[in-house]
């Protein structure tokens, strides 16, 4: 086969094989990591009792994932704004991001979640949502995110986001 090709380059009379311009077929595909690294600014307007369990549950492109719990432990001796509590959880999300920015597929969220108990229903204490193109456009970027029950933040979540074609 590269005989004949050369064979006819040689002679010039044939134009060359029909080369086709690399097109994308179907959605961009890439690998979205979320890194939960800690929660703070608890507001006092909110009740949380004593030995709570928190976790954050991430949903992108209606794949939906937990980080570790943590305990929520208020010392009596600091106020609700110096309690910090780690998380250090990374999840990796594979993610087909849609052409269509208004898409909803687009969206990540994050929700903090709060139980008491394994057999606790859990209680949803905030949420927040970050944009994928947004992600994809910064490539890797450290976000302070407002966690919300409708106009209320009741804390911030300290989010790490990278993204990664392939």
């Amino acid at each position: 086969m590269l005989q004949k090709i050369l064979k006819t380059s040689d002679k010039g009379t044939e134009q060359p094989a029909d080369i086709h311009s690399l097109v994308p077929c179907g959605d961009v595909v890439g690998c979205l990591a979320v890194h939960v690294k800690v929660c703070k600014d608890f507001t006092a307007k909110f009740n949380i009792q004593q030995n709570t369990n928190l976790l954050f549950r991430i949903s992108v492109n209606e794949v939906m994932k937990c980080t570790n719990p943590q305990t929520f432990k208020s010392q009596l001796k600091k106020s609700r704004k110096d309690i910090v509590i780690h998380f250090e959880d990374v999840k990796y999300f594979s993610v087909q991001v849609p052409r269509r920015r208004q898409d909803e597929r687009n969206r990540i969220i994050l929700e903090l979640v709060g139980f008491q108990g394994p057999k606790d229903f859990p209680r949803l204490m905030g949420s927040a949502t970050v944009h994928l193109y947004e992600v994809i456009k910064k490539g890797h970027f450290i976000e302070t995110c407002a966690m919300r029950i409708g106009n209320m933040v009741f804390c911030t979540a300290e989010v790490e986001f990278m993204f990664c074609y392939g």
